[in-house]
């Protein structure tokens, strides 16, 4: 878990005395409110009924506690804990001056792909169309049966580029999969991705994520359970190593 405690650390270099001002976790996204609005994808790995997940800790008292001691969380075994950690970390950073926004970063990733050996970690929307312009594609998903995917990661070696989601940070695969991609130019993407130079330092090559401009907006949709590409009130931005 080096990478996480060195997320984690950055995270509280950054969040100091804040606190948490609001919480909403949203059947498919999840916001925090301390200084900035930081989102996260809501993840659950069970299908349980809610009584018999695990709690999250201090739920219902959450509000007022220092950000820094939220951003721990990250390391949690709870999904949600986890969802809640990264939510606060992103609403601690503040978004880079150097990173441009991208009306479609799905666009963006196709025309990336063109030609090149592509992997991709999660079910992404535009998935069918890197597909059809990458030179090879494999997709490694676990969660969903349903779909044709790769369970392991045993080819993610052979690609060029990898399009990775944001939630391998929340259920701790994010080490694993970099050092499994060393030449890979790796894209991580997605509202959970944080805008954290430390992943610049492990491997990633490019962040895509997310900056709240409009935070009312962004609270009426995403509370309206809403998927990342419908939510209103937010710029995709774009982060390269330099």
């Amino acid at each position: 878990m080096e990478l996480l405690n060195k997320i984690i650390e950055y995270g509280n270099s950054k969040a100091k005395e804040e606190i948490i001002k609001e919480i909403f976790i949203g059947v498919f996204l999840t916001y925090v409110k301390t200084k900035g609005y930081g989102l996260a994808y809501t993840y659950r790995n069970s299908i349980k009924p809610p009584h018999l997940l695990p709690p999250i800790k201090d739920r219902g008292n959450l509000r007022g506690k220092k950000a820094r001691e939220v951003i721990t969380f990250i390391k949690s075994e709870n999904p949600l804990e986890v969802t809640l950690g990264l939510a606060t970390l992103n609403s601690v950073l503040d978004a880079p001056d150097n990173a441009p926004e991208l009306k479609d970063f799905g666009s963006y990733l196709v025309k990336e792909s063109k030609g090149k050996e592509v992997a991709m970690i999660g079910y992404f929307p535009f998935m069918d169309e890197v597909k059809e312009v990458a030179d090879e594609f494999y997709l490694f998903e676990k969660t969903i049966d349903s779909v044709s995917a790769e369970k392991d990661m045993t080819n993610l070696h052979k690609a060029e580029i990898l399009i990775t989601t944001g939630t391998t940070i929340i259920n701790h695969s994010i080490e694993e999969i970099i050092e499994k991609a060393k030449k890979s130019r790796v894209i991580i993407v997605g509202p959970s991705a944080p805008f954290c130079p430390v992943l610049f330092d492990y491997g990633i090559d490019e962040i895509i994520s997310t900056s709240v401009h409009d935070p009312k907006l962004m609270i009426e949709t995403l509370s309206e359970g809403v998927i990342v590409p419908e939510l209103k009130g937010v710029k995709f931005l774009l982060w390269k190593r330099k």
